[in-house]
């Protein structure tokens, strides 16, 4: 899809971020990028740092606070000064993100390309096929139902991958890739300890460096901390780049449902990736929980286990 018009790209999270960059390298062409900041964990920080890392240009970085009218109001005003009444492309970071539509929704486009954002693409993709049905193009790395959209192109991360070599470390070869499971209560801290402490034992004599959410409380943090054998790095950047940066190719990953697992397996192909399962997770509070197991069973580096 060879793109020579102008294009709009909104993002609002690393991830996303990610996404567009790997999107502007297979479709090159000439965009306004805009970056709406939310002031939430250190999302923003980590999209500064990329952005710069990255080197790509933003027309305009938004703060708008969530469920904040006035930084809406006022983000709206200066969005509408910068921006063309019409492009070719508007390419939107998440289905679910009422700031990014809205902002698309204020411009005349012929094509809306949907991003990623983590596992909630899959049930995006189940809406767009109850409701919306082809009206976006969609550039994920899931493999969505192409009879739901005018167009599906697979997200692969060639562009970021190739960038970097990596090799396996012995002091940097088993990671566990956090989440914000306790802070949603979707599972009770101890039990969540629990997931941490079977991948420690499963991985004698080495560390695990267990890389946080970036909305992750500092409460939960701290006790992961105290587990033996457990070094908390703090990324700067999402976390499939950061790994990339430091030429780190992981052994092992472990995570419960974080869509970086699925990522990572995708860009590390010969990671052994391994999805704990627990009774302790409160599965009904995710109403694509059936979405996201299917979508791990179908990557051949990606296993499940169950931790009681």
């Amino acid at each position: 899809m060879a793109i020579k018009k102008k294009g709009l790209i909104l993002v609002e999270t690393p991830f996303q971020l990610l996404c567009a960059y790997e999107y502007l390298n297979q479709h090159p062409g000439y965009y306004d990028f805009f970056v709406r900041n939310s002031g939430v964990g250190t999302n923003d920080e980590q999209m500064r740092v990329m952005l710069e890392a990255l080197g790509v240009h933003v027309k305009k970085t938004f703060f708008v606070k969530p469920k904040n009218l006035k930084s809406i109001l006022f983000s709206t005003i200066n969005f509408l000064l910068l921006t063309r009444r019409s492009y070719n492309h508007v390419v939107v970071g998440s289905y679910f993100s009422g700031v990014l539509k809205f902002f698309s929704n204020m411009v005349v486009k012929k094509e809306v390309v949907l991003l990623d954002d983590g596992v909630a693409t899959l049930l995006a993709d189940r809406i767009i096929k109850n409701k919306e049905i082809k009206k976006y193009l969609a550039f994920s790395i899931f493999q969505l139902d192409k009879e739901n959209y005018k167009q599906v192109y697979l997200n692969s991360f060639n562009s970021l991958a190739n960038k970097f070599m990596c090799s396996i470390h012995p002091d940097n070869c088993i990671f566990f890739i956090g989440q914000i499971l306790v802070d949603m209560s979707a599972i009770e801290l101890d039990d969540y300890v629990r997931l941490v402490e079977f991948a420690v034992n499963n991985s004698p004599d080495v560390i695990v460096h267990y890389i946080p959410h970036r909305a992750e409380s500092s409460e939960v943090i701290h006790r992961i901390a105290a587990i033996p054998r457990v070094n908390i790095l703090l990324a700067d950047v999402a976390i499939e780049y950061y790994l990339l940066k430091n030429q780190w190719y992981p052994e092992k990953l472990y995570s419960v449902i974080s869509t970086a697992l699925y990522s990572l397996s995708c860009i590390f192909q010969k990671t052994q990736c391994i999805a704990l399962r627990t009774t302790a997770l409160k599965t009904e509070l995710f109403q694509h929980y059936d979405l996201i197991i299917d979508a791990f069973s179908k990557r051949e580096n990606i296993t499940f286990q169950t931790v009681e």
